[in-house]
């Protein structure tokens, strides 16, 4: 399989092409069975598709596998989600404390209710929590503090705003979760395989394609494979290897050989006197 440049297109080169897999001689390629979306194997049926068939999904899957781990969420970024989460519940477990000392008994036991109900430990344990297991807490918190007979209690106290502010903030934790996959690896490393994966997919169509129209005689069938590879050869002219760096001359190291002083030697084999 021969090299053709895809190893400079960088991600959003090959996401980007998703475009051309939707429009001329490509989006005439139906491959509305393979799912392009989900990209789940089917050899036992897509070894019984035609050749183009195989091409446009072994570029779409790659494609999409490639923009799942773009999609995924940084540890940091969760982390900040994390801490906005914790910082929710902080906030609420402040608000239920304070109505907690109100001289108004109705008050006051309407956040004793709400604090068993809704918090856990002295009113912040939840916050040690792991992630998927805060998304958990937060939604149960959610669902008991708006149905009866604790949303009574919520409105009472004046808590409502702070309990939408818990639930956006569980949601948001839920989002990053389910994009992040939950598993699977550092994202470094499995952003760096899609990428290989990518590269290599669309060297072997790239090729076969190539193979194909160089053993097909000139005509209607030859011109699609032309039209089929444009886009592809078009990709990787907007993304050209860079120019090599200048070889700068390193000048010769000369050794230096030590020079070793001679010492005259008198006749009859002693040294001279005074050396």
């Amino acid at each position: 399989m021969a090299g053709y440049g895809y190893s400079y297109v960088p991600e959003d080169g090959f996401v980007a092409f998703r475009k051309d897999l939707e429009t001329g001689e490509w989006a005439t390629i139906d491959v509305v069975p393979f799912h392009m979306d989900r990209p789940i194997p089917e050899v036992a049926v897509l070894v019984e598709a035609p050749r183009r068939v195989a091409w446009k999904v072994a570029l779409g899957w790659s494609i999409e596998k490639l923009a799942e781990v773009l999609r995924t969420v940084t540890a940091d970024e969760l982390m900040k989600l994390d801490q906005a989460w914790d910082s929710s519940e902080r906030r609420l477990h402040f608000q239920i404390a304070v109505h907690e000392e109100s001289e108004d008994k109705a008050t006051a036991a309407a956040a004793g209710r709400l604090r068993a109900a809704l918090l856990a430990g002295a009113g912040s344990a939840q916050n040690a929590l792991p992630w998927d297991k805060e998304v958990d807490f937060g939604r149960k918190q959610v669902k008991l503090a708006t149905a009866a007979p604790l949303s009574a209690d919520v409105a009472l106290l004046g808590l409502t705003p702070f309990m939408d502010d818990v639930a956006a903030k569980t949601e948001a934790m839920a989002t990053a979760l389910r994009a992040n996959g939950g598993t699977g690896g550092p994202r470094s490393n499995r952003l760096r395989e899609a990428l290989v994966d990518c590269r290599q997919s669309f060297n072997r169509v790239h090729d076969d394609i190539l193979w194909h129209r160089d053993h097909t005689v000139p005509g209607a069938q030859a011109d699609l494979l032309d039209r089929l590879v444009a886009p592809m050869e078009a990709l990787i002219a907007r993304y050209p290897a860079g120019d090599p760096k200048p070889v700068v001359p390193v000048e010769p190291v000369v050794p230096v050989v030590p020079v070793v002083p001679v010492v005259p030697v008198a006749p009859g084999g002693g040294a001279t006197p005074g050396s």
